[in-house]
């Protein structure tokens, strides 16, 4: 450690103290770093109180204390801390004092923290604890999904493809889905897939597809691995491939989805990808009609 650091630290130097403690924390030196951040919370340093209270809510070097992890969060909350006002709101809500954690929430939105922004969002689009409110919602999701937050770019994307609440825009659609998909948000890779294989919003372009499809698929969501996977075995806007399909289609039934189980079953029955198997298609066949009941 940088021993001009730690001679400031020393000498009571907060800033110092503080540095200290979030490279120890880094470091995984939890004594080290609860220590300094203890001493720089004695001059009432906000990211230190912060600090102190995640030890206490997650049991790092301390006994886990959700009231005293509440108490330092709001120390550093009421110096406008957003990150502590978040916390706080999560704390309470798992409480299921709703009134309390949206109180929090609407703080760390106000001092512009994107998630709690986006948080604010999903409560005014639901009218959980205040009046829905779509308006106010759809304005929180923008301003989080300025400064990139992936829930808000996913949810903005999602509701103007849908059209259930916002007007449908393919366009704006693609705008918000693609930096979401970006970003690695599944749902927003998927839905991109489909833009492309449609050509909503976007110019159809069955590679993109693909790249999009396959993406979500590789993060082992089933509804991407079936629908590319089926796309591969019957060569739909994409070359057929019948060992990558099998290979898509096998990991999906892993999660219990049925078309994709029919789908390995009509492979094993026909041999395409795997070797023909009779007794394995009877039983995916089977498998997926036990899952639809």
């Amino acid at each position: 450690m940088d021993e001009k650091l730690l001679e400031l630290a020393r000498k009571g130097d907060v800033s110092a103290q503080v540095t200290l403690a979030e490279a120890f924390l880094k470091e995984g030196n939890l004594e080290e770093a609860y220590k300094w951040a203890k001493e720089a919370s004695k001059q009432d340093s906000d990211q230190a109180e912060l600090m102190l209270g995640y030890f206490y809510h997650h049991g790092l070097k301390v006994e886990q204390d959700l009231n005293k992890a509440k108490e330092w969060y709001k120390k550093a909350a009421d110096q406008d801390n957003a990150l502590a006002c978040v916390n706080l709101g999560l704390l309470f809500e798992k409480e299921e004092k709703y009134e309390d954690a949206i109180y929090w929430f609407i703080k760390a939105s106000d001092l512009g923290y994107a998630d709690a922004q986006y948080i604010v969002g999903t409560y005014f689009e639901k009218g959980e604890t205040v009046e829905q409110d779509y308006e106010i919602a759809f304005n929180l999701y923008y301003q989080a999904a300025k400064q990139g937050q992936i829930a808000a770019l996913s949810t903005l994307g999602r509701h103007y493809y849908s059209g259930t609440i916002l007007v449908q825009d393919f366009k704006k659609a693609v705008e918000f889905l693609k930096e979401a998909a970006k970003k690695d948000d599944i749902e927003s890779m998927r839905l991109l897939g489909q833009c492309y294989l449609n050509g909503q919003g976007v110019e159809e372009n069955s590679e993109q597809f693909a790249y999009w499809t396959k993406k979500a698929a590789d993060q082992g969501d089933a509804t991407p691995q079936a629908i590319l996977g089926t796309c591969l075995l019957r060569g739909f806007k994409v070359k057929q491939d019948n060992d990558l399909a099998f290979e898509l289609l096998n990991k999906a039934p892993e999660q219990g989805f049925p078309p994709a189980m029919e789908a390995v079953a009509y492979c094993y029955e026909h041999g395409l990808g795997v070797t023909q198997n009779a007794v394995a298609a009877e039983l995916w066949y089977n498998k997926a009609k036990e899952s639809k009941e």
